[in-house]
């Protein structure tokens, strides 16, 4: 555990360490874009309880994961903005919180979802929080990739409540943009790996 929060975490809460160069760290906000240049800071105070002062929400048997989107350089996503435009299959619960937002600017994001994979998973899950959470996925203004000097790659909290103890349970965690392809067969698109709470 503390090896691979070195390898991992650690950088986003000790960016000085990133050798920068020339590139700068701001602030971003979706009124607020990187300017040529600049990058966009990952501020870990959005991470709520899902930070390493409460070790992670662990030692509470409410663990929180991290997860982030491959670098595809000059990838942009195309968003899921519309709030009455979205697909079926989406979870209800993610609908529901795209449709809350009345800012168009403030919908176009890589959206997340994370569910038990089969109905007994989904069941031994429990709530999900995710964090920021006024978002719910990966803020528009973190893409393009351009390989620029201090990138850090966004990342996206999420904290599994109250999962039952004792039986391995299925996760995927689904990103949703109109240009991910996805496939549960080829597991593009989404993520999947299992939670034991002892």
């Amino acid at each position: 555990m503390r090896f691979a929060y070195f390898l991992f975490i650690s950088e986003y809460y000790f960016p000085s360490k990133i050798a920068k160069g020339n590139g700068q760290t701001k602030p971003c906000s979706h009124s607020d874009y990187p300017s040529m240049g600049e990058v966009c800071e990952v501020n870990v105070r959005d991470w709520g309880e899902c930070n390493k002062d409460q070790h992670f929400n662990y030692h509470k048997n409410s663990p929180c994961i991290f997860i982030k989107l491959n670098k595809i350089y000059g990838w942009t996503p195309e968003y899921y903005d519309d709030p009455f435009n979205l697909p079926p299959e989406m979870p209800e619960s993610l609908i529901n919180h795209i449709r809350s937002i009345n800012n168009t600017r403030e919908r176009q994001n890589v959206w997340v979802s994370c569910d038990g994979e089969n109905p007994a998973d989904k069941e031994y899950l429990g709530p999900v929080t995710y964090y920021p959470k006024d978002i719910q996925g990966f803020p528009g203004y973190y893409f393009p990739y351009l390989n620029s000097e201090g990138y850090l790659s966004p990342l996206v909290a999420v904290k599994f409540e109250r999962p039952v103890s004792g039986i391995i349970i299925n996760i995927e965690c689904r990103a949703w943009a109109k240009n991910i392809k996805y496939s549960r067969l080829e597991r593009t698109g989404s993520v999947h790996f299992e939670l034991l709470i002892d």
